[in-house]
């Protein structure tokens, strides 16, 4: 009985982890059409830099400078270009993408994708602004209106509640 009890238990415990998408492997299989900035060979060698701690740019497609900026265990965040950062999520089958483009005001897109990048989904932020900035935080995604620094004081006052 106790045997068949560890079996149980070691056989869930590894459909678990093979469940969970790791984000350097995300990383690596993003589609072209979703991160045209960087080519695989890039994607690789941002990720090996970055596991010997040195977090190194490399020259984009479009000559600006890409670089690992964080790497937890499921998470990434690399500045692809001059205003432009990508925040990749893993959470079981899931890939969280959120890609924010500032100039000068900064607002972002989420989306999911299963681990072999279908669409899932576009994740609405929470809040009514124009221009929502998504961040991650501790695995979770923080949403800041950055729609008020757009707005003269008059309109500041009407757009607050």
């Amino acid at each position: 009985m106790l045997k068949r009890l560890l079996f149980i238990l070691l056989i869930s415990v590894s459909c678990i982890a093979q469940a969970q998408i790791r984000v350097q492997e995300a990383f690596l299989t993003m589609p072209d059409t979703l991160c045209p900035f960087l080519e695989k060979q890039q994607r690789y060698y941002l990720l090996t830099s970055a596991q010997e701690e040195k977090y190194d740019t490399v020259v984009n497609q479009f000559n600006g400078k890409s670089t690992l900026i964080q790497q937890t265990a499921n998470t990434l965040r690399i500045h692809i270009a001059d205003g432009i950062e990508y925040d990749l999520l893993t959470q079981h089958d899931t890939i969280t993408f959120i890609q924010t483009a500032c100039a000068p005001i900064c607002s972002s897109i989420v989306k999911q994708y299963t681990a072999d990048w279908q669409y899932i989904r576009t994740i609405t932020p929470p809040l009514p602004g124009t221009f929502v900035e998504a961040q991650l935080q501790d695995g979770k995604i923080i949403y800041h209106d950055n729609t008020p620094a757009l707005l003269d004081e008059n309109e500041k006052k009407e757009y607050t509640f």
